[in-house]
């Protein structure tokens, strides 16, 4: 999941403002530390990005079934892969939950997982 930096920025700023007139000083520490985690997760999905980028799809150990199938689809690098969308992925035929669940334990193994599957709907998705 991507987010724009900047624009949380801008709605915590205007957050802050109301957040101090009504409850004074004492909530700004939280709203540094609020901005602090915004900006790490930005540069740490950047440099996710980056390394993404250098991964061929051959490299990661995914079954041949898969594999061939992402590359007639045109997908080379595991960036391509894990920026794909809900939809361009379950066109590709014969991909469905299991493969998105085979798919995401081996991109674990690399930090990443498919861009339009949350951390808790990977546990549930039925094999």
């Amino acid at each position: 999941m991507e987010v724009d930096t900047k624009e949380l920025l801008i709605e915590l700023e205007a957050i802050r403002s109301v957040l101090t007139k009504k409850f004074g000083e004492g909530i700004l520490v939280d709203i540094e530390l609020e901005k602090r985690i915004i900006r790490k997760n930005k540069y740490v999905q950047e440099g996710l990005d980056k390394y993404a980028k250098t991964i061929k799809i051959e490299d990661i150990d995914l079954p041949s079934r898969i594999g061939n199938r992402l590359k007639r689809k045109g997908i080379e690098t595991v960036y391509e892969l894990v920026k794909m969308t809900e939809h361009e992925f379950y066109s590709i035929p014969n991909f469905g939950d299991k493969t998105v669940v085979e798919i995401n334990e081996i991109l674990k193994t690399y930090g990443l997982s498919l861009s339009f599957v949350g951390a808790f709907e990977q546990e549930e998705l039925p094999l």
